[in-house]
């Protein structure tokens, strides 16, 4: 008996930890268009999610992962979504590294690379 509740609570933490937290997804990206990109790796087509956006007031182009291996369907509705910085590499002032976490509506999440930024 005392095996069977150590699991149950084991499973239950577990599961706790799959879902994500809305408190920490504090960060509002707003989309202001998307599309799906396509490269090329051999013979074999790799489509890949591009969304142009506004953080913070500035211009950042975001890449998705492969749509291949990726929950996303295809182009992401623009608007607003809560996301969370979850990669912030540096190099001095004046070059970086970012990766953001999207929360979407239906709890589900996805990360996206900077790729660009413009003016």
């Amino acid at each position: 008996m005392k095996r069977y509740l150590a699991l149950i609570l084991f499973l239950g933490s577990s599961l706790a930890w799959a879902v994500p937290n809305p408190a920490e997804y504090t960060v509002t990206i707003h989309v202001v268009s998307s599309q799906v990109d396509t490269a090329y790796w051999g013979e074999t087509v790799i489509l890949y999610q591009t969304l142009h956006v506004l953080i913070e007031g500035k211009k950042y182009t975001l890449r998705g992962n492969s749509l291949r291996f990726s929950h996303t369907v295809g182009v992401l509705s623009p608007g607003d979504y809560k996301a969370k910085l979850v990669t912030d590499k540096r190099k001095g002032t004046y070059a970086y590294a970012r990766v953001y976490e999207f929360l979407f509506p239906d709890q589900t999440t996805s990360k996206l690379t900077v790729i660009g930024a413009s003016e």
